[in-house]
């Protein structure tokens, strides 16, 4: 037999690349091409579909390539000729960045490689997904025990102790993210740092970032959708970082957004949003959030789901403003921050991920503090104590790795923690009580707000919108309060009242707060049924 030698290319293969996501099962192929003047370039395609027409290969290759034979028999050839030839690096991808279970054996996945329990970084493994994270360990060495002892005295003093603790604390406990997503335990709540401008607040974000080794950006809530949010929680198990939140200065929308975004973290919502092409395209939750703004929202449903520490400039001390100026202006801090970073990630895995016992060592933890915080009545505001003494018991457990007392080195106390963690709860979280305050208690507290000196307009007077029992007892005219509620949020909260007439009038009825009356007969207003 005779062989006829014909070209069907006018380039050559120096080599390919194949990457194979396994979360979204595609397969991209990257080939880097030479033509007959020298001009080089990587052609991509999914390598599912690159090679099924003709026509798919011409396009990926564009102007300057041309594929010369008109056979799909010759363009099958040519791609077994490549994965044959050709692949110099066949990698494995993955679309979710976090902790994550990789072949057996949970596992770091970045943006950038997988960092091992064994304390290895690989490159050869990485995640595709847009989750704003940049995490490279690359030249990242071991914390030593004089390097932990020096940034632990800027770390936690950095500001006073709520602060700190209840920030590094939660902060911390996101690094469980993943496990507790697996749990049947409550979700991790929401840290949400608030406070006046130049309070700190930026300066916490930074700490935070780098506890992650996560040396990206924040999000922007004001030019951000709740839908672009939700895409970036699908895609990591790491926590979200938004930044300028501010729902006083915003629409009425972007405040109810904040509300479903929270909602949507702690809960474990499913998000939808239409397509073009009017399908449904669901977000699953996977990622943690962290919050940071000059105010938050006044919801109960979404305040109870938050640790909201507040930051103002009179608690900056000397000693603070050093420890932030190394830990955020000094290439030493960020040094020692991202090897800290390190040492927790590499804790985390290999005692909440090995030998098989992630649900074990979890809930081991979780109940050590159960009982802790009794006090705090509210299950989601006890939930939210728990985590943030689970960050702070992990970091202590890893400084006393390496030979560091928090007691004899820090003169921190746990038990003098965990009471501060609890006091900044009860105070900001509970305004100053241990149960939290339902939408219709809120609406209570607007109208005896509005009964006080108040704009005229919706100013409620005694004798025609309401009347003074002898008992003591307060009577009111629903719908003539209503009206004047419904205008006080329209102009001064821009949002709707949160219960509808109705509902609230029934769930008054079966409040600690009715008293069951006979009519009350008003001298101005006849129509007292209500």
């Amino acid at each position: 037999d005779q062989y006829v030698k014909k070209h069907i290319t006018d380039f050559v293969i120096n080599d390919a690349q194949i990457v194979r996501n396994i979360d979204t099962e595609e397969q991209v192929i990257r080939l880097n091409v030479k033509n007959n003047f020298g001009k080089e370039c990587v052609v991509e395609g999914d390598a599912r579909t690159l090679f099924n027409e003709i026509k798919n290969f011409r396009s990926a290759l564009g102007i300057d390539y041309n594929f010369l034979a008109n056979k799909v028999d010759d363009l099958i050839k040519l791609k077994r000729w490549i994965v044959t030839n050709c692949v110099s690096n066949d990698e494995i991808s993955y679309l979710r960045t976090g902790i994550r279970d990789i072949g057996g054996e949970y596992a770091l996945v970045t943006n950038a490689g997988i960092l091992r329990k064994d304390g290895s970084w690989g490159t050869t493994i990485h995640a595709t997904g847009k989750a704003t994270h940049n995490i490279d360990f690359t030249g990242v060495g071991d914390i030593t025990k004089e390097e932990l002892l020096e940034l632990l005295k800027r770390l936690l003093y950095f500001n006073e102790p709520a602060i700190v603790y209840n920030t590094i604390g939660l902060g911390i406990a996101n690094m469980l993210n993943t496990f507790v997503r697996k749990s049947p335990k409550d979700n991790l709540p929401v840290l949400f740092i608030q406070g006046e401008s130049n309070s700190g607040k930026s300066k916490a974000q930074h700490i935070l970032r780098l506890l992650f080794n996560n040396t990206a950006g924040a999000q922007n809530f004001g030019s951000t959708s709740k839908y672009a949010i939700g895409y970036m929680l699908e895609n990591s198990y790491l926590p979200i970082f938004v930044d300028e939140v501010k729902p006083s200065k915003d629409s009425g929308y972007k405040k109810n957004e904040l509300g479903q975004i929270i909602r949507q973290v702690t809960e474990e919502y499913v998000n939808f949003k239409g397509t073009k092409d009017q399908k449904l395209k669901s977000y699953e939750t996977n990622g943690s959030l962290m919050l940071f703004g000059e105010d938050g929202t006044d919801e109960t449903a979404a305040v109870n789901r938050t640790n909201t520490v507040r930051y103002t400039r009179s608690s900056f001390t000397k000693e603070g403003q050093e420890a932030i100026e190394f830990l955020c202006q000094s290439s030493r801090g960020e040094e020692l921050l991202r090897k800290l970073s390190k040492k927790l990630y590499l804790y985390v895995l290999n005692e909440f991920a090995g030998d098989g016992k992630v649900e074990e060592a979890y809930n081991s933890m979780y109940r050590e503090f159960q009982d802790e915080f009794d006090r705090l009545l509210d299950a989601r505001i006890r939930n939210t104590a728990i985590y943030t003494a689970m960050g702070m018991a992990i970091l202590n457990t890893v400084t006393n790795s390496l030979g560091i007392s928090f007691e004899d080195d820090l003169f921190i106390f746990i038990s003098e923690v965990v009471a501060t963690i609890v006091d900044n709860l009860i105070d900001e979280v509970n305004d100053g009580n241990d149960t939290s305050i339902a939408e219709y208690e809120k609406i209570l507290l607007d109208l005896d707000h509005l009964a006080g000196p108040v704009d005229t307009a919706v100013r409620l007077i005694e004798g025609t919108d309401y009347k003074k029992i002898d008992s003591g007892d307060i009577a009111f005219i629903i719908p003539r309060c209503w009206d004047k509620l419904e205008y006080y949020y329209k102009k001064y909260k821009t949002e709707k009242v949160p219960l509808s007439k109705n509902v609230f009038t029934k769930t008054l009825r079966r409040s600690k707060y009715y008293a069951d009356y006979k009519k009350i007969r008003f001298s101005v207003y006849e129509e007292a049924v209500d």
